[in-house]
C-alpha cells in the first residue's frame, strides 16, 4: 500500500450510468490524496475535492474490488455552492429546462454512494440539496424568487434504478414579487415518470410569460399584466398523459385559479383572460 497524490483539470465526454448520460461535455477539476492498496485492489480517499462547474465538492470514503464486483462506499458534500453547480450533475435531458438557473443564500448538498456495480447491481445513490433564504435567478424570470427555502432528494429506490428512482421537491416556499409562492413535487419511476405537483401563491403574469413562452412554445408571447392567483393547485399523473392531447383525461388535477386582470401580450394584440 502507498499514499497517491494527483491533481487534474480534465473534461468529461460523458458518464453513462443505467442508460443514462451524465456530465455530458463538462469541465471538471480535482485535488486528491489518496491511500491505495493496488494487491487488494482497494482505494481509500483521504482528502479529494472535485469541482464541477463553480461547485467544490468533498468526496471521503472507499472504493474495493469483490468477487461480485466494484464495492463502493462513498459521500460527498458541498456547503459553499450554489443550485446551478448541481444541475450540471443531472441528466442532459433535464438540463436543457433548468440549465439557466442561478442562487445564492445557504446551500447545503450532500451525496452518498453505496453498494456493488456489477454485472447485475449498480450501487445505491441517495442526494440532498437544501436552500435556506435564498434566490433564484433565471432569465425567464423577470424579478428574482426571493426568500426561497426548500429541501429537495433523490434516491435511485430499493432496486437501484430508473424504475424505481424518486426525486422530490418539499416545503419550496419563495416571495414573488412579495407574494408568496408554496410548492411541493414528487416524480416516481424515471422510466415512466408520474408526476404528483402541488402549487398554492400568486404569480405576477409578467414575471412569468418567458416560461409560458417557452412551455406553448410560442415566440409571439413579449409579455403579460395582472395576477394568476393559485388557490391549491395540484396535478397528479403519468407525465406522458400531461403532454398527450389525447390522454390528459386520465391526468388527475384540481383547485382553484383566479385571474385577476390577467393577459398576455401576443404579438401586436393583448389577450385579456
Amino acid at each position: 500500500a502507498f499514499p497517491l497524490h494527483s491533481e487534474a483539470a480534465l473534461r468529461s465526454g460523458f458518464t453513462e450510468i443505467d442508460g443514462i448520460r451524465y456530465l455530458v461535455n463538462k469541465k471538471l477539476s480535482y485535488r486528491a490524496d489518496i491511500d491505495v492498496n493496488l494487491e487488494e485492489g482497494n482505494y481509500r480517499f483521504q482528502d479529494v475535492k472535485v469541482t464541477v462547474g463553480t461547485n467544490t465538492f468533498k468526496i471521503g470514503g472507499s472504493i474495493e474490488q469483490w468477487e461480485e464486483g466494484t464495492h463502493y462506499d462513498l459521500f460527498a458534500s458541498s456547503e459553499d455552492g450554489n443550485i446551478e453547480g448541481v444541475i450540471q450533475l443531472l441528466p442532459q435531458e433535464y438540463m436543457e429546462y433548468l440549465s439557466d438557473f442561478s442562487s445564492s443564500g445557504n446551500f447545503k448538498f450532500t451525496t452518498t454512494v453505496n453498494g456493488i456495480a456489477g454485472r447485475k447491481s449498480i450501487p445505491e445513490i441517495n442526494a440532498e440539496l437544501e436552500l435556506e433564504d435564498g434566490r433564484l435567478k433565471s432569465p425567464r424570470l423577470t424579478n428574482d424568487l426571493k426568500g426561497v427555502s426548500f429541501k429537495a432528494a433523490f434516491t435511485n429506490g430499493s432496486r437501484q434504478s430508473n424504475r424505481t428512482s424518486v426525486f422530490t421537491v418539499r416545503n419550496f416556499e419563495g416571495y414573488f414579487n412579495r407574494e408568496l409562492v408554496e410548492l411541493q413535487l414528487k416524480v416516481e419511476n424515471f422510466d415512466d415518470p408520474r408526476v404528483d405537483f402541488q402549487l398554492d401563491g400568486v404569480l405576477p403574469v409578467n414575471g412569468i410569460y418567458k416560461f409560458l413562452a417557452d412551455a406553448l412554445k410560442d415566440s409571439r408571447i413579449s409579455g403579460g399584466v395582472g395576477e394568476l392567483e393559485i388557490k391549491q393547485f395540484h396535478l397528479r399523473g403519468r407525465y406522458q398523459d400531461m403532454i398527450n392531447t389525447s390522454r390528459i383525461g386520465r391526468v388527475e388535477a384540481g383547485g382553484e385559479l383566479v385571474f385577476d386582470d390577467a393577459g398576455l401580450q401576443i404579438g401586436k394584440k393583448q389577450l385579456i383572460i
